[in-house]
């Protein structure tokens, strides 16, 4: 064959191969732009259902099923804990493409995420509240991370930030609901169930704990699915800058009137919901986040200085706002200005520079601060939070050490996101991809979040209300996201960037005096938004920063075995005691028998998962009521049989006792050493007694009660000195009139020192 043939085939050969290889590339690069997308929205998606969905460690038991037979209407730890895993794989996935898109990562702020784990890992493997709240805080640093380097594009950057505050529409209309027809429920739910309902707890109607209880359950307060209305107002305050950033760009950009009239709309909902939830810290954060907005546009000074020390301006303001607290509780009188907001603030602080001295390295736990709080609280503060209510605090007195790098992770993304205003170009987006995106994600997110929220409710009610309502916020929220798209495709990126920039100062700013970040309902949604601000450049391609995304992987592989499956487990098993106590009879002794045997299912259920002690707790409880039912022996013996219930677990080591388990164990002993008179059972009653004032020494009920076991066992002196320690207490906790005792227990207490 001659010799320019053989070179011509040779090149064919060779041309053809560079096909193969290019279209084989093509193809791969397109299924990682897929997945990227696919692993977005499923991030996306988790952070919609965070907000509109009511999560909470227990939906079973939480009430005696024989006043409610229902489930709570939310999402128990077995579920949370499943979105906590998806929400890290989704992470690790869309972190992967960044890294085979040529991208890179940047090894530095994943790190930063992924450090503290460990720490809540050995945490949760002895305590299932450890576990159940400290994923869903890893699963959130995992998001923020992961949102900030898809937001290098611009195009996923638009979806994403349209996404996540289109949800304040549908929180909004929940909110009316709640101060409205949800709310007269109720209360006349509540006062159908009163009387029953506090000896459940066992609360006295005119003790401290019903007072308060009754108190912040007929108020009317905007809060969406969160625990507090404070979160809602946070939510609240940063959508105000960036609703109004919005409107800003459109008109700038000379876009149709009915686009940002449409934001315009939105916007007022949004500041009649903030000055619904009363809350003077979110208003004035909301302010803050305002001034950040439009100082740089009104004063070119302002600007000047924001375009080269943006991030720093807004760093000083959050120290700004802690040293107010500190300034506020040190140097203030108690009285002043008849604030009691701010002081308590400054009594959380004292309790978690305290918690966090007693455990450097390790913290108490994500769940632990209430426990160690109530030890190390100043005595003029009454009350018992579960949260420092500052984000940096929650951290450090959570996880210890290791919590420095969230913080350190923070203030890293809000540094570079003060480049906002130092660019000079505006950045193109596709605006057919954007739009399309926005519409099927925001879509999703209405049908899989707002879906799933609307199915769990109606399992409780089928209240016709509640279905219009979600519809109708589930579609504004659709529409709103695709506007939002819209805007900001044909806006000046710059504005837009600083809108967001300045409403997530907002929410940061509130976020050094509430709790929007300990709550596992909100604070996905808010790490999310932080990441979205981030300015991430070119990060590295390196095969080990490939393996970061494996470790998330890894991470989430275990929450999947140590804490989905076993706690579907249990969560099963307590859906069977409940059914047990359906259709309470009428006849005592077939009610004991109906106690008893649900008692044994929560105590198979206990088995099932033992770093959770919930159903060891309503397994005993079960008891108890059972012993209501009959008396004599019969009574003694069933109330000695939830004794040795509650004694299971008395022994643990790692983490020690809930206060609610030892509260309720001493119930049990002081009503059988009063009955029996053994020397014995009050020797172990004042045993548990010494525990709570151990545990609560500044606490006006933990010195009654043990005022009381020692005034029965016949130690009068001790007994007095004990009742003085509890109304020194109780004449302390004057900032809270309910948290003191009712005039009736306060004169037993004093007629007997009187003695």
């Amino acid at each position: 064959m001659p010799a320019a043939t053989c070179r011509a085939g040779s090149r064919i050969g060779i041309t053809l191969k560079s096909k193969i290889h290019t279209r084989e590339t093509s193809n791969q690069g397109k299924a990682i732009v897929w997945l990227q997308w696919i692993a977005m929205g499923v991030i996306l998606v988790i952070a919609v259902m965070r907000c509109v969905i009511v999560f909470a460690p227990q939906v079973i038991f939480d009430v005696d099923p024989v006043i409610d037979s229902s489930r709570l209407a939310g999402l128990g730890m077995g579920g949370s804990l499943f979105l906590d895993a998806l929400l890290m794989l989704a992470c690790g996935i869309a972190l992967y493409c960044q890294w085979r898109s040529g991208r890179g990562i940047n090894r530095l702020l994943v790190m930063l995420a992924l450090l503290p784990v460990p720490v809540m890992l050995w945490h949760g493997g002895y305590d299932a509240g450890n576990l159940w709240k400290g994923s869903t805080w890893c699963a959130a640093a995992m998001s923020c991370i992961t949102i900030a380097h898809l937001a290098r594009d611009r195009n996923l950057k638009i979806v994403i930030v349209s996404v996540l505050l289109a949800v304040v529409v549908p929180l909004m209309v929940r909110g009316v609901g709640q101060m409205t027809y949800e709310h007269d429920e109720l209360i006349a739910e509540f006062e159908q169930n009163k009387e029953y309902y506090f000896s459940q707890h066992g609360w006295a109607p005119d003790s401290p704990s019903a007072r308060i209880y009754e108190r912040r359950l007929r108020n009317a307060e905007p809060r969406g699915w969160f625990a507090t209305t404070n979160i809602f107002a946070t939510v609240m305050a940063l959508a105000l800058s960036m609703y109004l950033g919005l409107i800003i760009a459109s008109v700038k950009a000379g876009l149709p009137g009915g686009w940002w009239a449409t934001m315009g709309l939105v916007m007022l909902g949004v500041g009649a919901g903030l000055w619904a939830c009363d809350s003077l810290g979110a208003m004035m954060a909301a302010l803050g986040g305002l001034v950040i907005l439009l100082a740089p546009m009104m004063f070119s000074r302002v600007r000047t200085l924001c375009r080269r020390f943006g991030g720093t301006v807004l760093i000083l303001m959050l120290i700004t706002v802690m040293l107010g607290v500190v300034v506020r509780g040190s140097l203030l009188p108690e009285g002043f200005a008849g604030d009691k907001s701010l002081l308590f603030r400054w009594h959380y602080t004292i309790g978690a520079v305290r918690t966090f001295a007693a455990a450097p390295l390790t913290g108490v736990g994500p769940d632990g601060f209430q426990e160690a709080y109530i030890q190390h609280r100043p005595p003029r503060n009454p009350e018992e939070v579960s949260s420092t209510h500052n984000m940096f605090e929650d951290w450090l007195c959570g996880l210890g050490i290791s919590g420095t790098a969230w913080i350190a992770l923070v203030m890293l993304l809000v540094g570079k996101a003060g480049n906002a205003l130092r660019s000079d170009k505006h950045d193109e987006a596709d605006a057919a991809l954007v739009r399309r995106k926005t519409l099927i994600i925001a879509t999703s997110a209405a049908a899989i979040g707002l879906g799933l929220g609307m199915a769990i409710e109606l399992m409780t009610s089928l209240d016709p209300m509640i279905i219009l309502l979600r519809l109708l916020g589930a579609g504004v929220f659709i529409a709103v996201a695709g506007i939002m798209a819209r805007i900001m495709v044909s806006a000046d990126s710059r504005i837009i960037d600083w809108g967001l920039f300045a409403g997530v100062g907002a929410m940061l700013i509130h976020g050094q005096i509430e709790m929007t970040f300990a709550q596992p309902g909100a604070v996905v949604w808010a790490m999310c938004m932080i990441g979205a601000i981030g300015f991430v450049g070119k990060g590295s391609s390196s095969r080990f920063a490939a393996l970061l995304p494996g470790l998330m992987v890894g991470i989430a592989l275990w929450v999947v075995i140590a804490g989905v499956v076993p706690a579907s487990r249990q969560g099963i098993k307590m859906q069977s005691a409940a059914d047990v106590l359906h259709d309470f009879p009428d006849d005592p002794r077939s009610r004991v028998e109906r106690r008893k045997l649900a008692a044994d299912e929560l105590l198979a259920a206990f088995v099932l998962m033992p770093s959770n002690l919930f159903p060891l707790e309503r397994a005993a409880q079960q008891l108890v009521l059972a012993s209501n039912e009959v008396e004599g022996g019969a009574r003694i013996e069933l109330m000695h049989q939830a004794l040795r219930i509650t004694d299971m677990n008395s022994g643990r080591e790692t983490g020690g006792e809930p206060g609610s388990l030892i509260s309720l164990r001493f119930n049990i002993l002081f009503d059988l050493a009063r009955r029996e008179g053994d020397e014995s059972l009050w020797q172990r009653t004042l045993e548990e007694a010494t525990k709570l004032t151990d545990r609560d020494p500044q606490g006006n009920v933990s010195w009654q009660r043990r005022g009381h076991v020692l005034w029965e066992f016949g130690r009068r002196e001790e007994a007095i000195e004990a009742y003085r320690r509890a109304l020194e207490a109780d004449d302390a906790f004057e900032l809270d009139p309910l948290k003191q005792f009712s005039s009736r227990e306060r004169e037993m207490i004093e007629s007997r020192v009187g003695e």
